[in-house]
């Protein structure tokens, strides 16, 4: 028999683009279009002190200076410098105490050394003066431990008011003890001014400061749940207006708010608060 020829493959059909092969598709199987992906944009690395800062307290104890200094002068009683004291007792921060002489004061303010007392000095670089400026340092410092400044906007609002209204009243009366610092030097003028103090002026002050604490919540003249800056500032005038010659005769018993108030601030218990 004769042989058959070998029959040779068919040749493969060559393969279509897959552009083409997805026309040919119906609609229903076509693959929906890849959709491009942004890259994402890395994220900084941040560190555990980083993410942690801005709600951790003790993130704080890194800003806290070595070493403060407290400069008052030595014979007068300022109740500035007092209530610095008692802020910074309360508040646990260590610091020095320095009283300077007058003589020492005088030679100092006319070399142009040393603003107006009291100063704290911050670990010897720099010089803090006023005594609200001060006292909004300190309670920064001691921020979320004591709550001598608060956070609410509102509340802090509460405490620099009464604070300015503190720094008001206390230079109110500097002027009229010290008149030469106004220029006034009419002894006529000043006396008068002086029972005007006695009888107007202060007694409008103790009136607002008498109210402000009957309507306090908890007792604290902003109205704070705990004691802030303004309480050492309010106690520690009141007491020393209390107790100026040209407010004699003064009736106390009309303010028992205050005089409560005052009491409870020199008395307060520090260590606890510190602690």
């Amino acid at each position: 028999m004769p042989k058959r020829a070998a029959q040779r493959p068919k040749p493969k059909p060559k393969a279509k683009p897959r552009a083409a092969r997805a026309a040919k598709r119906p609609a229903a199987l076509k693959r929906p279009a890849a959709k491009t992906r942004r890259k994402a944009t890395p994220r900084p690395q941040r560190s555990w002190f980083q993410r942690w800062a801005p709600t951790w307290p003790w993130s704080r104890m890194a800003f806290l200076p070595h070493h403060m200094r407290l400069l008052a002068c030595a014979e007068s009683k300022n109740p500035g410098a007092e209530a610095l004291r008692l802020a910074l007792s309360y508040a646990g921060l260590s610091y020095e105490e320095r009283r300077l002489s007058p003589e020492e004061c005088q030679q100092m303010l006319l070399r142009g050394e040393l603003p107006p007392l009291p100063v704290l000095v911050v670990d010897g670089q720099f010089q803090l003066s006023q005594v609200n400026a001060i006292l909004r340092y300190v309670a920064k410092l001691s921020h979320g431990s004591c709550g001598l400044y608060p956070e609410d906007p509102v509340k802090s609002a509460c405490v620099d008011a009464v604070m300015d209204d503190c720094a008001e009243m206390s230079a109110t009366f500097a002027c009229l003890q010290q008149p030469e610092r106004l220029g006034l030097g009419l002894e006529a003028c000043v006396e008068r001014a002086q029972q005007s103090a006695k009888d107007t002026v202060a007694p409008r002050y103790l009136d607002h400061f008498e109210r402000a604490l009957r309507e306090a919540p908890y007792g604290w003249v902003a109205k704070t749940k705990y004691p802030s800056i303004a309480d050492f500032a309010v106690a520690c005038h009141l007491r020393q207006l209390f107790g100026l010659p040209l407010l004699k005769g003064l009736d106390m018993s009309r303010y028992p708010q205050i005089m409560a108030h005052i009491d409870k601030v020199i008395h307060l218990d520090f260590q606890h608060a510190a602690g």
